[in-house]
C-alpha cells in the first residue's frame, strides 16, 4: 500500500511532524510549568490537533489572556496545527469504545485520534494513556 511501511505503519512525511502535542504539553510549555523545557525541545517539530488548540485557546481566554495571535506565533516556532478530520472522528469514536474505564476526555481522545492517523507519538502529561491498549504511542514529558 503506498505510504506503509513494511511493519505496516505509516510513513510520516518529512515536515509533518515527530510528535502529537496534547493539550496538556502545550499549556505547560505556555506558563511554564514543570516539563516545559522537554516539550520546548520538541515544540519546533510538533503538531497539534485543531480540537486541542482550541482548548489551550479556551483556557488561556478564561484566564484573561489574549488568544487570538497565539497561534500564529506558535507557527513561527514550527508547531504545525493538524486538522481534525472525519477519519479522527472514525479513530475517536473506536478510542472511546476501547476506554472502558472512561479515563479519557473528548479532546484526549482528539489528540490519540490525530496521533494515531499521523502514525505518531502523543505527547502528553497524563500517564494514564499509558495504561490503555489504544494502538498509539504515548509518550509522557514529566
Amino acid at each position: 500500500m503506498p505510504g506503509s511501511a513494511d511493519r505496516g505503519e505509516r510513513i510520516v512525511p518529512r515536515g509533518r511532524g515527530e510528535v502529537v502535542l496534547d493539550a496538556s504539553a502545550l499549556l505547560a510549555w505556555l506558563a511554564r510549568e514543570r516539563g516545559a523545557d522537554v516539550v520546548g525541545e520538541v515544540l519546533p517539530r510538533a503538531v497539534i490537533s485543531a480540537v486541542n488548540l482550541s482548548e489551550v485557546l479556551y483556557r488561556g481566554q478564561s484566564l484573561g489572556r489574549k488568544v487570538a495571535t497565539l497561534p500564529a506565533r506558535l507557527g513561527h516556532l514550527g508547531l504545525r496545527v493538524e486538522p481534525f478530520t472525519a477519519e479522527d472522528a472514525l479513530i475517536a469514536t473506536d478510542i472511546f469504545a476501547r476506554d472502558r474505564r472512561r479515563v479519557l476526555s473528548l479532546a484526549d481522545r482528539c489528540c490519540l485520534a490525530t496521533a494515531t492517523r499521523l502514525g505518531l507519538p502523543a505527547f502528553t502529561d497524563d500517564r494514564a494513556w499509558s495504561t490503555l491498549d489504544l494502538g498509539v504511542r504515548v509518550v509522557t514529558f514529566r
